[in-house]
């Protein structure tokens, strides 16, 4: 039996006289070309996990730099071949229901972990936020714990996250039904149908290929300040449009939400004005003005966050500025185009 492992982001096989082409699904910048002859004998090919099998025994095994995040792999027929794709979507980005109007649910997908912030309110339309850390179950499915958090106010002169304390909620999960459709509950008791929310180009989100996404043009990911582990800020990148998602914290420490859309107005920064929603979620929403927000990016990795926020029972206005970057939980995370 003959084996090659593979650590190219792309491969050319030929199988005899039959060209077949598997083309990871990753950046074309990220991508090689290894071509292989199989033989002649070589005539079918079968896939199991990350081991390709010619029907004459010669196998190929996939090196795990080749979308390390990808549990489960799909060869496509193509015209002259095949193309190799990964088979579990990644969820990354924006989700949310029509019908729910100021409510979602933000999803990073990174390896076999799922982070999920679903930007909801109280009884008293008050918004407020939970967090899910849901562990792949191979089956599409992430469960684990919901918590809500409460921590310093987004005003305070410095942010200590010593002080961050996060609570039980119960038990939720998300089923990743496809690359377009979520089954979601935050410990609600409730199973609630997403969709991605599109109010531009969706970009194509991958399990990356590289660590280092300093040349990614796409900021759509979770973002934060290592510094005060805590709060973050989740941005949906579609065109020339950011829309943020700042998860933070109240006057009083109780979980709080803002949200900017952002519109590009340089090279690399996107301005809008920052929005605080009163629930519930659906026609009745309704969202006041209470500042503004700036994003720059530095390159693909590096951010700074410039904001002004006064709530209501504020005297004045805060102005902060906070140096981000991309959270990366499951190395190497994930990269949009």
């Amino acid at each position: 039996m003959r084996n090659k492992r593979i650590p190219a982001h792309a491969l050319r096989v030929f199988a005899g006289a039959l060209a077949v082409l598997l083309a990871a699904t990753v950046s074309p910048s990220d991508a090689a070309v290894y071509s292989y002859d199989f033989g002649a004998s070589c005539s079918t090919m079968t896939l199991s996990s990350r081991t390709i099998t010619c029907n004459d025994g010669t196998t190929i095994a996939l090196h795990s730099s080749l979308m390390p995040g990808c549990r489960q792999f799909s060869l496509s027929p193509e015209p002259g071949g095949y193309t190799l794709e990964c088979a579990t979507p990644n969820a990354t980005g924006l989700w949310w229901r029509s019908d729910e109007n100021g409510r979602g649910t933000w999803v990073s997908h990174q390896g076999d972990t799922i982070f999920a912030v679903d930007f909801g309110y109280d009884a008293l339309g008050a918004p407020r936020w939970r967090t899910l850390i849901g562990a792949g179950a191979g089956d599409g499915s992430f469960a684990g714990n919901v918590y809500t958090t409460g921590g310093p106010s987004f005003s305070a002169a410095t942010f200590d996250a010593h002080t961050v304390g996060t609570y039980p909620a119960g038990q939720g999960f998300i089923a990743v039904d496809d690359a377009d459709h979520l089954r979601v509950d935050f410990a609600e008791g409730n199973v609630r149908s997403l969709v991605r929310q599109q109010f531009g180009p969706l970009p194509s989100c991958a399990f990356a290929s590289i660590a280092d996404q300093a040349t990614s043009t796409n900021y759509t990911d979770l973002w934060w300040t290592p510094t005060e582990a805590g709060w973050g800020i989740n941005l949906a990148h579609q065109g020339d449009t950011i829309f943020a998602a700042w998860f933070t914290y109240d006057q009083d420490g109780t979980p709080l939400w803002l949200v900017a859309t952002t519109i590009k107005s340089g090279a690399a920064t996107y301005t809008g004005d920052l929005y605080r929603a009163i629930g519930p979620a659906g026609a009745t929403m309704q969202a006041a003005a209470v500042g503004t927000a700036t994003l720059t990016f530095a390159d693909g990795n590096n951010a700074t966050f410039e904001y002004t926020a006064q709530l209501a029972g504020m005297s004045t206005a805060t102005i902060g500025v906070k140096p981000i970057t991309r959270e990366i939980f499951a190395a190497p995370g994930t990269t949009c185009h």
